[in-house]
């Protein structure tokens, strides 16, 4: 039981958005982030093909709550996604 309970509260954790590129999509210029948020960027735009669908998503996702900005974030490879797959192929 103990697994079942804790793989449910990782469901229900939402995922978490680096304060850096919300900043980012919000207008701060690329030139000044830190080069930890410019890895970021990186990172989440690795798998998408259609990147301004995505960081659409991603604003609209912020915007009404589904994911949390956090200022000690740090995006790496094999992160759960930010957003729930749209066409299977994530």
């Amino acid at each position: 039981m103990p697994r079942l309970r804790r793989a449910a509260r990782e469901r229900r954790t939402r995922p978490e958005l680096a304060q850096g590129v919300w900043e980012w999509l919000r207008g701060r210029p690329y030139d000044d982030l830190p080069e930890g948020n410019k890895w970021d960027l990186l990172i989440l735009e690795t798998h998408e093909h259609d990147i301004d669908a995505f960081w659409d998503a991603i604003y609209a996702a912020v915007e009404s709550g589904e994911i949390a900005v956090s200022p000690t974030k740090q995006h790496c490879f094999g992160d759960r996604p930010l957003l729930p797959s749209r066409n299977g192929t994530r």
